[in-house]
């Protein structure tokens, strides 16, 4: 089941990801290899997006809770996004 819609635009809803995204977010790495080499240095590799709810900040950066919005298109024609956040 999906988490609430935290917030909503004209173009785009947010809501929070969860371990059963993982699939649906692997899939949206895969389809923009070229945007994940930008930001993340490398291609994505099998496991990326199972990383991302595993990798923390580093340790003397303290935070309280981790973020994983995914920001969803509210026509199907256009592409979902991805958006991390610590605090």
């Amino acid at each position: 089941m999906s988490s609430p819609v935290l917030f909503r635009s004209a173009e785009l809803h947010a809501r929070e990801l969860a371990a059963g995204d993982v699939p649906r977010l692997q899939a949206l790495y895969e389809s923009s290899p070229e945007y994940f080499l930008a930001i993340n240095g490398r291609q994505p590799g099998p496991a990326a997006a199972q990383e991302e709810f595993v990798d923390l900040p580093p340790p003397e950066l303290a935070f309280g809770r981790r973020w994983i919005l995914g920001l969803f298109a509210e026509r199907r024609s256009k592409r979902s996004r991805l958006a991390r956040w610590s605090i």
